[in-house]
């Protein structure tokens, strides 16, 4: 009754963060509820429904809704998981409709292994196979999945693409909390690495995001989210776990 009562209250809780908060011993930040994100919180029914209704406006039939959650459901996944699906539909939902960029948005990630360099190209690969199987024509979507390798040379711009990759990034400039969480999630996802060699790493990478002119490349992203994403990440490399 108690826990029906905090799930009425604060729909969207993320329960397993709280779960996993308990029976961690390390120095981690767990963002586990906000307001404005509770606003779309769907649960599993909630998005089948929402990909049939996507699978059926591109005019195709069937589904592979069911394996694709598990994929984003993965235990292995500490961020890129459906928490991060579904932070993308809600910033789809803000910018307006585009289903083209929704397909590549539900396959962008499904494949992720930290310890590969061709996931994009794999989920890429899966989207076309499913896109068989719901009898829609995925090459669009597959090219903006492809899109999203955070690599040296970045894509050209057009306006699905830089919605889809603003969409991606918005991560960067959330709450401070929610992107501490998104930063340490990132790091469990690559334990298999030496901690040092990570951190280097990644310090690396940020700091290279913060020598380009703009972080996002729509107007209402730049508006929202760009002044914040410099500010948390300037911080983040400034503080213990990467000032070394």
């Amino acid at each position: 009754a108690v826990l029906d009562g905090v799930r009425a209250h604060l729909p969207g809780f993320a329960w397993e963060k709280m779960l996993a908060a308990s029976m961690s011993t390390d120095e981690r930040l767990w963002r586990a509820w906000h307001r404005e994100d509770s606003r779309y919180a769907p649960s599993k029914d909630e998005l089948a429904a929402r990909f049939a209704a996507l699978v059926a406006r591109l005019g195709g039939r069937g589904s592979t809704f069911e394996a694709l959650h598990a994929r984003w459901s993965a235990e292995t996944r500490r961020y890129h998981n459906v928490e991060h699906l579904v932070d993308c539909l809600r910033e789809l939902d803000r910018a307006g409709s585009h289903d083209v960029v929704e397909l590549a948005l539900w396959y962008h990630d499904a494949i992720y292994d930290a310890s590969a360099r061709d996931n994009e190209a794999r989920s890429a690969e899966l989207l076309l196979a499913d896109a068989k199987t719901l009898g829609v024509d995925a090459t669009r979507a597959a090219e903006l999945v492809l899109a999203t390798a955070h690599g040296s040379a970045l894509p050209e711009s057009a306006p699905d693409v830089d919605l889809l990759l603003d969409i991606d990034l918005s991560i960067l400039g959330r709450d401070s909390l929610r992107f501490l969480d998104f930063d340490h999630g990132v790091a469990e996802e690559y334990a298999h690495l030496p901690r040092d060699a990570f951190r280097a790493g990644r310090a690396q990478f940020l700091a290279a995001m913060l020598e380009r002119p703009a972080l996002f490349r729509t107007a209402p992203f730049r508006e929202r989210y760009e002044a914040a994403a410099r500010a948390n990440i300037t911080s983040l490399l400034a503080s213990p776990r990467y000032r070394t």
